[in-house]
């Protein structure tokens, strides 16, 4: 039997997987929803990758998955996530890491350095390339996540609400979600994904990034995630900071702007790590 291994990297808005057989070659690329286990239990995990018929065809053959996500800061957490994909591939040792530990290996280069994540939730640590610092908790999308796209979503609605978006744009944003204050109450407060929620209207930023507004709304939701999130590591403010995700990617030019002001070396901006940590695993198989 071919065996296979597995390496999945997930935010909370989706899931990369990628396999790759006993010679390295990848054999499926393929994506899932979002698997953070607080907002998703083991049941419904299992009733996710059922969907994807893809995941089906290997899940027999897997013999070690690596996952890594948002939302696995304890042992019950993480178990979630055990059960609910043991249960789809029942043969896999699984391993369960956190998406910061994702980034530190997908952003590191051979140097100490700060790693932040800027998709749908946010966080930062130091990484030296064994050992991961936070100075600051993660607080979530109700307390913190700053510079994220549920903070972007967060800062839309409500100014969207408050009349405080110009005209034209709320025109577009009215033509475009159709949003009434008693759906968005039910949305934010009884959905079971109100993070993914308030990230999907950073759609409509990314859609308008080159209106002044926008603009300065996407700057002062990335200077809140520097004060809170990157200047507690002053003593390190000597290294790069490394990030990743699709806003620091869609809004790099901002984040310049926001990391000069506040004399801060920018280093890589990777999109998705969900390739170099591929390149990562390839490194370090047991052969």
């Amino acid at each position: 039997m071919n065996e296979i291994t597995t390496i999945v990297e997930s935010g909370s808005t989706k899931s990369d997987w990628i396999f790759l057989n006993a010679e390295n070659q990848i054999v499926l690329r393929t994506q899932s929803i979002g698997l953070n286990p607080l907002f998703i239990q083991a049941e419904g995990i299992e009733k996710a990758l059922a969907q994807n018929s893809e995941l089906g065809a290997f899940s027999d053959k897997t013999t070690q998955i690596y996952f890594y996500g948002a939302g696995v800061p304890t042992e019950s957490l993480k178990n979630e996530i055990k059960n609910g994909i043991l249960a789809h591939f029942p043969h896999a040792e699984i391993s369960i890491e956190s998406d910061l530990k994702a980034a530190c290996l997908a952003a590191y280069r051979g140097e100490p350095c700060l790693v932040a994540i800027l998709g749908t939730g946010s966080n930062a640590c130091f990484f030296d390339g064994e050992e991961i610092w936070q100075e600051t908790p993660s607080l979530g999308f109700i307390l913190g996540d700053e510079g994220s796209g549920n903070h972007i979503g967060r800062n839309l609605v409500r100014d969207y609400f408050s009349k405080k978006m110009p005209k034209n744009l709320a025109e577009k944003f009215y033509q475009k979600y159709h949003l009434n204050k008693d759906e968005l109450l039910m949305k934010v407060y009884k959905s079971a994904h109100p993070n993914t929620f308030l990230a999907s209207l950073n759609e409509f930023a990314n859609e308008h990034r080159h209106e002044v507004y926008i603009q300065q709304l996407i700057e002062k939701c990335l200077t809140e995630f520097v004060e809170y999130q990157i200047l507690p590591y002053a003593q390190k403010n000597d290294c790069k900071i490394n990030f990743i995700g699709s806003i620091a990617h869609t809004h790099h030019e901002i984040l310049e702007i926001v990391c000069d002001k506040f004399y801060l070396k920018l280093g890589k901006i990777i999109q998705k790590p969900i390739d170099d940590l591929v390149a990562y695993h390839i490194q370090h198989r047991k052969k």
